[in-house]
């Protein structure tokens, strides 16, 4: 604090060395004078400050909206537009790609289908080539729901046989046909008849002309009776027709226990049977089955080919592998089966069979029911088969099969 008292006392020492001043200009005027100068002074920095305010106000806020500018992300803005426009083409670009998978997915898959149907169906024309060149094993593979059967096991008392025969339209063959009468009647004169109201050719592509002209004067339970032969039968003139007319009157009548029968009427119109009269009646026995088809529009027969002349079973069984196509006659084995028979007993006959063919199908069932009828005309009871399956259809391959009773069989209601 001394040296702060000092200073002052200093400066008052100071001021009171001054020389007096004295001015008796009133106060009023010394005031007015002062104030004017005051007024002089501040008028220029009132001008001056006039347009150097708002200037600098103008300035500031252009210096303001630069800096705002500035500082303004222009970039982000741009790159949210061209994101956005990004974001539209992405988006027009993903539909865009998601149109062309969703097209690529279903070229791929139509391609597929029409690729695995092209190779299902070079698989099934391989198959059908394997199986036979003819309409016998390209037609015949059905659903296991829809197997067609050819031969028959019906035996009730209230049913009768009607044991009638056919031939095909090349008249190569004669083909047996049971129509079974639900009625329990034994008139076989109804059926023989009139054959034609029973059994239709548009539906086998089969002849029954070679009968017209004949009239079944028989009794089948006590094996009498006659055949009257009218005076417009020619039939038989040529010796081919004669033998032919032979054979379905064999499969006719020796089911029944016929062992011949006589001709009345017109006898000489029988040509050369009318020195056989009565005429004798068989049945060849110890011959092949095969199918006989007119064509795909027609329904299939089982067939017993009868000019084979084969010596036993085994060879029958490998002749049954072949086609002969201009009598339209198919094959009942596939061509490419290894077959193999054991003779069990003087009744049963074990056949084994190999072939990439079997399987659960029509094809097969009609090999087996062949085979039946074959070991059937060699004199069997029984078949056991061994060919790589437990069933086809209703036949349980596991075990023995009884020969059938029927070939051809045709409900009638």
């Amino acid at each position: 604090m001394s040296d702060k008292n000092n200073d002052f006392k200093d400066i008052e020492n100071k001021i009171k060395k001054l020389p007096k001043i004295e001015d008796n200009t009133p106060k009023e005027v010394l005031f007015q004078k002062i104030q004017n100068k005051m007024d002089q002074s501040e008028k220029p920095k009132r001008s001056s400050k006039r347009w150097i305010i708002p200037t600098m106000a103008t300035v500031a806020s252009l210096f303001i909206i630069l800096l705002i500018a500035q500082s303004i992300p222009w970039n982000h803005v741009a790159d949210q537009q061209e994101s956005s426009m990004d974001r539209n083409e992405a988006t027009t670009e993903e539909s865009t790609e998601d149109s062309e998978i969703s097209d690529s997915a279903i070229v791929p898959n139509e391609q597929k289908e029409q690729e695995t149907q092209i190779m299902e169906d070079e698989s099934k024309d391989e198959e059908n080539n394997d199986l036979s060149e003819s309409q016998s094993f390209e037609n015949e593979i059905t659903n296991e729901e829809e197997f067609v059967y050819h031969v028959g096991y019906e035996k009730n008392e209230n049913l009768f046989d009607v044991h009638t025969a056919v031939t095909t339209n090349e008249a190569q063959y004669a083909i047996p046909i049971t129509l079974i009468d639900t009625s329990g009647g034994t008139d076989v004169n109804y059926y023989y008849n009139a054959l034609e109201n029973f059994i239709d050719p548009e539906e086998y592509g089969i002849e029954l002309s070679l009968l017209e002209g004949l009239e079944f004067n028989i009794d089948a339970l006590s094996t009498t009776g006659f055949i009257d032969v009218s005076s417009n039968f020619s039939s038989a003139s040529s010796g081919t027709m004669g033998n032919m007319l032979e054979q379905i009157l064999g499969h006719m009548l020796v089911p029944y226990g016929f062992e011949s029968i006589p001709f009345e009427g017109s006898t000489n119109n029988l040509g050369q049977l009318a020195g056989q009269n009565p005429l004798p009646l068989s049945v060849e026995e110890e011959v092949p089955y095969k199918y006989y088809q007119a064509g795909e529009e027609y329904s299939s027969l089982l067939v017993p080919i009868t000019n084979a002349n084969i010596a036993n079973i085994e060879e029958t069984l490998e002749y049954m592998k072949e086609d002969e196509e201009p009598f339209n006659v198919f094959k009942s084995i596939p061509n490419d089966a290894s077959i193999t028979t054991n003779e069990i007993s003087n009744t049963t006959i074990e056949i084994a069979v190999e072939s990439e063919h079997i399987a659960e199908n029509q094809t097969t069932l009609k090999m087996v029911e062949a085979i039946l009828m074959t070991a059937k005309s060699f004199g069997y009871q029984e078949v056991i088969f061994d060919i790589g399956i437990n069933e086809v259809g209703t036949y349980d391959l596991t075990t023995e099969i009884k020969v059938p009773l029927q070939i051809n069989p045709k409900l009638l209601h």
